[in-house]
């Protein structure tokens, strides 16, 4: 789908100005063969520019999720914490104490991040749903850490809250499942939305 979006937008860039310059003499009064050729391969050199960020873009957006996923594994409370979640996941049995709440925090601030980025329209909840959906319901449809961290927390995670707003949306646009949904924070806490703030 991403490749014939491509296509297409090259084909217009192409062919549309390609066109109007050979056979719009009537409309606009270009002389000469040579001004033609040249307009077109200015033309054509714009679209290879077009290609050339586009890549460049892709290029730095797969570095960042990359550096992303080793940030996420290289810290140790973040681990533990998923590994709960994890356990939690496949026993329903609770996993987490209030002795917890500066390791959830943590975890739930490695999306404040991505929030930002995704705020900014850097990344996209399309990309973002293929790699961190698990990681994000899992902290943010748990019942113990809603009651632990995220809601005790309100005040300061307005932007996560923001992020878990917007990504539900587009699952529902997508008709994509909620992971977690049992415990989502839109059916225990609806009033999370008087904290959701703008970046």
């Amino acid at each position: 789908m991403k490749n014939k979006n491509v296509l297409l937008i090259s084909i217009i860039l192409i062919i549309l100005p390609s066109t109007l310059i050979m056979f719009g003499d009537s409309i606009v009064d270009i002389e000469g063969l040579e001004t033609k050729v040249a307009m077109i391969t200015a033309i054509i050199g714009v679209v290879a520019l077009w290609f050339q960020f586009k890549r460049e873009k892709d290029f730095a957006e797969a570095e960042y999720i990359l550096n992303l996923n080793s940030a996420f594994a290289e810290n140790q409370n973040i681990k533990d914490i998923y590994n709960k979640l994890v356990k939690y996941r496949d026993t329903k049995e609770n996993q987490f104490t209030i002795e917890d709440k500066n390791n959830l925090m943590e975890y739930i601030s490695f999306f404040s991040t991505i929030a930002n980025l995704v705020s900014r329209g850097i990344l996209s909840y399309k990309i973002i749903n293929g790699f961190l959906s698990f990681r994000f319901f899992a902290i943010i449809n748990n019942p113990q850490v809603q009651q632990i961290a995220t809601i005790p927390q309100s005040n300061y995670i307005g932007i996560i809250y923001k992020l878990y707003d917007g990504w539900v949306e587009y699952l529902e646009k997508n008709n994509l499942e909620e992971p977690f949904k049992e415990n989502s924070l839109r059916k225990n806490y609806p009033e999370y939305k008087n904290f959701i703030t703008n970046v």
